[in-house]
């Protein structure tokens, strides 16, 4: 089974209704969730929201086909937390393709774990590339968190 299997969680799974302005504008979104999840402490915002901005400067998010893997290290983490987004409305991020956004996938992953992340990135990507979230989504929208977790966990096992 594939290492990052099992943290990835049904209840981090999220359909986004809200309309952003601007890739900022959903990390302050981001950011927020994490505060609410209790991820991170409400001390932590500004941290987490510049760290993302940085990271997002050094090189960008977003891989193209509408789809953005945002990603920070946290010294104080244990294990790593991914967290999936699907915004009914997508946003510019400045994507090389000039597709809009829609399948967000965030991870926060320990600062010393440089192994999960290569593997996770990797993983997620081609997963991503063979089942869109936005199709998933269409298909079914009452029961998208179940089917797009249904298809990422039996994505996972297969490889």
């Amino acid at each position: 089974m594939n290492p990052i299997g099992k943290y990835i969680k049904k209840e981090n799974i999220f359909v986004v209704e809200e309309k952003f302005f601007s890739k900022e504008q959903f990390y302050n979104y981001l950011v927020n969730k994490c505060i609410e999840l209790k991820i991170i402490d409400e001390e932590e915002k500004d941290y987490l929201y510049e760290n993302i901005i940085k990271q997002d400067k050094q090189g960008g998010f977003s891989i193209g086909e509408g789809i953005a893997i945002p990603h920070i290290r946290l010294k104080k983490l244990d294990t790593p937390i991914i967290l999936f987004f699907y915004l009914i409305k997508a946003i510019d991020f400045d994507s090389i393709d000039k597709i809009k956004v829609n399948s967000i996938v965030f991870s926060i992953i320990p600062e010393n774990d440089t192994m999960f992340s290569i593997i996770f990135h990797s993983s997620i990507i081609k997963f991503l590339q063979k089942h869109s979230m936005k199709e998933i989504f269409e298909q079914d929208p009452q029961n998208f968190k179940e089917n797009f977790f249904n298809k990422l966990c039996e994505f996972l096992n297969s490889l």
